[in-house]
Parts: structure tokens; sequence; C-alpha cells
């Protein structure tokens, strides 16, 4: 994607906003110039200049985003037909999990294609015949055309358990949880509980820092910078979100445990977490794969 032609342009669309970051901010290190798409409003005016100027290597914008009138202007200007060597979106997908009543924008991403001869990638983790399918007809693309490029989602270093829940009290069925903390601190494993609802989310935050009291906290000591727990979903402060997750990205990260909705998922790229649990059943097994997929991704066992 990064080609040695300092001038060319690849245009990547992505659906979340903290994985944009995240990204733009590993690229930033390489010294790869790159800027996001959002709200004309939102954006300084110098960027978009320079994006237009076509002076980013890599541009990054949502589907809502990417389709506005003003974009759609800038991508027929010379720079833009002349430089723009790859379209790709990433998390493809979403163009079949969320097109049809949730960001419709997803099934309107084959515009795109229409105003430029450069090639479309399209990326995903969990992908089943059917979401082939769906990406394959909302992107108009042809099987004579297309280049499939995949290999088994099997992770062989997971080991995956089911438990029966013999209680509704939370507090009973997550006590070898409890434990592991109170015992270990912030020597405890990195661990993500996924939860269905916000509702949830809270529920399960109070009833574990309720039950390891001051063991909530490095060392005992009750400071509200020092707990080893944390919540995160989607009406979580982004500044929160962004404590969180730079925290938990850390090797010696004083946050050992992050309860949380799916929010915290797509794209999520920290190696050494070692245990993800599930409170009760996504809606999809892909949405489960997707969570369990946040486990291990350095490899190990």
């Amino acid at each position: 994607m990064l080609s040695e032609d300092k001038d060319c342009i690849t245009i990547v669309i992505s659906p979340l906003t903290s994985l944009i970051d995240d990204q733009i901010c590993r690229l930033n290190k390489l010294n790869v110039r790159c800027a996001k798409i959002t709200g004309i409003g939102e954006m300084e005016r110098q960027t978009i200049t320079e994006i237009t100027d076509g002076k980013f290597s890599i541009v990054f914008s949502s589907p809502e985003s990417v389709l506005k009138p003003y974009w759609k202007t800038v991508f027929l200007s010379a720079t833009w037909q002349t430089h723009l060597k790859l379209i790709a979106i990433d998390e493809a997908h979403c163009i079949s999990e969320w097109g049809d009543d949730f960001r419709k924008d997803y099934q309107q991403l084959y515009e795109i294609r229409s105003f430029f001869g450069a090639p479309l990638m399209a990326l995903t983790g969990t992908s089943t015949k059917k979401v082939k399918k769906d990406i394959m007809q909302h992107l108009q693309l042809l099987d004579e055309d297309t280049d499939l490029v995949y290999k088994s989602p099997d992770r062989l270093n997971l080991y995956l358990q089911i438990f029966k829940k013999e209680s509704t009290d939370y507090d009973s069925c997550l006590d070898w949880l409890i434990n592991h903390i109170r015992t270990n601190g912030k020597k405890s494993k990195k661990i993500v509980v996924y939860c269905r609802s916000i509702d949830a989310v809270s529920e399960i935050f109070c009833c574990l820092k309720d039950s390891l009291g001051k063991m909530a906290y490095v060392d005992g000591i009750v400071d509200g910078n020092q707990v080893l727990l944390e919540m995160y979903h989607k009406s979580t402060h982004q500044d929160s979100k962004d404590r969180i997750i730079n925290e938990f990205k850390t090797e010696n990260s004083r946050i050992r445990c992050i309860i949380a909705t799916v929010a915290l998922g797509m794209g999520l790229d920290i190696l050494d977490i070692d245990l993800v649990v599930h409170i009760g059943c996504p809606k999809t097994v892909l949405s489960y794969w997707q969570e369990a997929g946040r486990c291990a991704r350095d490899g190990r066992q």
C-alpha cells in the first residue's frame, strides 16, 4: 500500500473513529503522512486544503463522511484522479452486518468506485459465504475480476470453555474472577469481560468493585487513579476511552480488567490480552469470534 511514489494516495474507509485514530498514530510513528476526513465543520481548514491538494499518502474516512458532496468534488479533481492508487475498505463485513438498517451508507460505498479507476481492496477478519456474497454484491465486484485471498480463522492458540450460569448473582458466578484479581492485584491477567448491554456493564463493574473492596486498587491503596477495573461502552466519554485504551496497551498496565460492550472490539489490537469472558450470548457467531479474537493476539497459548 505504501508506494515509493510519494505523490500516491490511498483512501481507507473504516467504521470506527477509535480504530482510525489508532492507525493514524501508528503510521505517524513510521513517518507516513495521513489524515482523517470527518465533518467539514469539525476539521481544520489546513487539513482540508492539504487533503484536497493530495498532500497525504493515506486518507481515512468513515462511510458517512466520504460520501459527502464536498469530497465527491475533491475526488473528481485532477490531483485525486491522477494520484489515487487504491481504495481500501477495512472491516468490510460491516457492509453485510450493518448496511440494511444501521449505517446504511455502508451499502452505498460502490459509489466511490465510480469516481476512480483505482483498484479496490476489501478487508475483514471475520467472514462467511453469505458475508462474502453481500460484500461482492454491494461493492459491485465481479467474481472474474476479483482475487480472493484468505486463511482459516481458526486460532489454534485459543482455548474455549463454556460454563452454565448457575446463579443470577454476578458475585457468585464470577467469584473465580474476583478471587483472581484479589490474589494477584496488578499482576492479574489482562482480562476483557464482554456484556450485552450498558446496564450489564455497570452492574458487573459495581459487583466486582464492591466485592473486591480496597483490593480493586493497586496495592490496596484507595486512589481513583489506581483502580484495576474500568468500564467501556458507547456512552463512555471519548477522553476516558482514549485514556483506558492507551493505558491498557502498555505491557505493565495498571488496568487489569475492562468490563465492556462491543464498543470495545473491532480493530482493538492489544497483543497481550490473556482472557476474554462473554457474559451472555452475542447476536451472531461472527460477533462471538470478533470478541474472542481480542485474546492472545501475540500467539501465546
